[in-house]
């Protein structure tokens, strides 16, 4: 199961990172309506400017250059308004309509070409509001027959050049980039915090497959913003925006989560803690569940690239997707809740362990889907973004720094939860015991007993796990039936121990009164081998 969510967010990422669309909105328009949304920019006041190129036969009629604020787009986009209707909802007086002609507005110069005359027009413009707003810009041409025939460069910027956070971006993206460089490096330094106690663990024949997980989990993490890292640098530096790069960061940091949700949801039913492996029924429904996890995430994805509107400003969860994955969020708490419990209940030895770990986890589960709620329903629209790649990271790594914490290896630390070694697994035969120092897993052939075996998911080495096995038990040999060896005397049948009568042959014959004949009389004594002898040993 593990390993089909890597494969598959690998192979949907490595798809995407081949499309990218730019900032600097480039084209070339052909379209027999007579209006037509072109980009959108979050301007700042009196630092955001739009640079633009247009060039169009004269032989369409004039042309227009419009420029709606947030307020009117909603009344202007997708309400079945005429051109002229949609029009007449921005101002002349406030330059909201920029006519592009020789009136000298537009900044317009004809131009001859061998096809005809065209109108060229260049021309820089700053927006003046009294806050941070989101301009919609779209080209109009209301008294055509023939539609919309332009060539169009756009440019928009906020602030001067230099200014490496403003320059390029949307105001409600000034600070991605350094908050993922900030919590890159944080993860960085997490990695080898990690890597660090996985090796202490794995000295001390601790390093289970949870934590081996969780290791997982933050080097994918980590990857994730190192691509968020490349492609809002790469954004803030050319204009352009890399959104198969953005697309692939965020499916790693989509793995990564999956991964710790799959993680949180084993130990919760106790897997390496007080089990070695899980009962077939459990391992279904976890197979299930995760795999539709990971197809809603794929959806949403998939969701966010064909169907969402560049005309509207949408967060990534306002969507069928979106919701159903908060639904499968909380169903992933519910099911963590009551598997917690239930081993809380069974095993009371690790209250230590489970009382902080149900305690902050449930927070975290409930973190996520509060932060998409407030996103979409509270935030502005203009701080939104930059808000929310904040907060969602801040509450990922507070995770991971707390599992961090509570499975560090050290005697001061009452809630370590793995006391037993990676060489021994648990029977699940229904009657679990409890786990723990005092009372290890039985060791032996007892592995295949029921279920699929979720240890072998990262073992690196199987070589010295069979030898250290070998090591512990104190078992006698079996052949492939499971039996113990056939006790056997070289002087018996093979196989078997001799009969009562071939014994009683070996014996001395008795005097005509039943009494054995003298210890010193040796003739009558066969001077045969001596009575076979037993070696006797338990075979418990």
């Amino acid at each position: 199961m593990c390993h089909f969510v890597v494969v598959f967010i690998l192979t949907l990422s490595s798809i995407c990172l081949e499309f990218s669309h730019g900032k600097r909105v480039e084209g070339n328009l052909v379209t027999t309506e007579n209006w037509q949304f072109l980009t959108r920019f979050c301007f700042l006041s009196k630092k955001g400017t739009l640079e633009y190129f247009f060039e169009y036969p004269q032989s369409y009629a004039r042309q227009d250059l419009l420029l709606y604020f947030d307020n009117k787009w909603d009344e202007a986009y997708k309400t079945g308004k005429t051109c002229q209707e949609q029009v007449s909802l921005l101002s002349w007086v406030d330059n909201q309509i920029i006519p592009l002609d020789n009136s000298g507005v537009g900044n317009c110069t004809p131009v001859n070409k061998t096809d005809g005359f065209y109108w060229s027009c260049v021309r820089k413009v700053t927006f003046s509001s009294s806050r941070a707003k989101w301009w919609f810009i779209a080209l109009g041409n209301c008294n055509s027959q023939k539609g919309l025939k332009i060539v169009y460069s756009l440019h928009m910027m906020n602030g001067e050049d230099g200014e490496l956070l403003h320059h390029e971006n949307s105001a409600d993206q000034f600070y991605i980039l350094p908050i993922v460089i900030t919590f890159f490096l944080l993860y960085m330094g997490l990695g080898a915090l990690c890597s660090a106690v996985g090796y202490v663990l794995s000295t001390q024949q601790l390093f289970h497959t949870t934590y081996k997980m969780f290791i997982f989990c933050i080097y994918s993490n980590c990857f994730g913003l190192f691509l968020l890292v490349i492609g809002w640098g790469k954004y803030a530096n050319t204009g352009y925006e890399e959104t198969g790069t953005w697309l692939a960061g965020r499916l790693f940091q989509a793995m990564s989560d999956i991964m710790f949700v799959l993680m949180l949801i084993l130990m919760s039913n106790g897997y390496t803690i007080v089990r070695g492996k899980l009962s077939t029924p459990l391992y279904i429904v976890l197979a299930v569940f995760f795999s539709i996890f990971t197809l809603t995430y794929a959806v949403l994805f998939v969701y966010e690239a064909e169907v969402f509107d560049p005309g509207e400003v949408l967060y990534i969860y306002e969507s069928p997707a979106g919701y159903g994955l908060i639904a499968l969020r909380l169903v992933g708490w519910t099911f963590f809740c009551v598997s917690l419990i239930v081993n809380l209940v069974t095993h009371s030895r690790k209250t230590w362990f489970y009382i902080p770990f149900f305690i902050y986890y449930t927070i975290w589960f409930w973190a996520g889907p509060i932060t998409i709620l407030i996103a979409m329903f509270v935030i502005n629209l203009w701080v939104r973004e930059q808000t929310v790649t904040g907060v969602s990271n801040f509450v990922t790594i507070c995770g991971h720094v707390f599992f961090l914490l509570l499975t560090r290896p050290g005697a001061a630390n009452k809630n370590f939860p793995y006391h037993i070694k990676t060489t021994q697994i648990g029977m699940m035969d229904g009657t679990e015991k409890e786990a723990d120092a005092n009372s290890p897993y039985e060791v032996g052939e007892t592995m295949n007993v029921h279920g699929p075996d979720l240890q072998s998911l990262f073992v690196t080495d199987r070589r010295s796990s069979r030898q250290d096995q070998t090591l512990l038990t104190d078992k006698p040999p079996r052949d492939r039936n499971g039996q113990l060896p056939s006790l056997s005397n070289g002087n018996a049948p093979t196989g078997r121990l001799p009969s009562l009568n071939e014994r009683s042959n070996k014996l001395p014959p008795l005097e005509r009164n039943g009494a054995l004949p003298p210890i010193g009389n040796h003739d009558h004594v066969e001077a045969s081998a001596p009575p076979p002898s037993y070696e006797m040993f338990s075979a418990s």
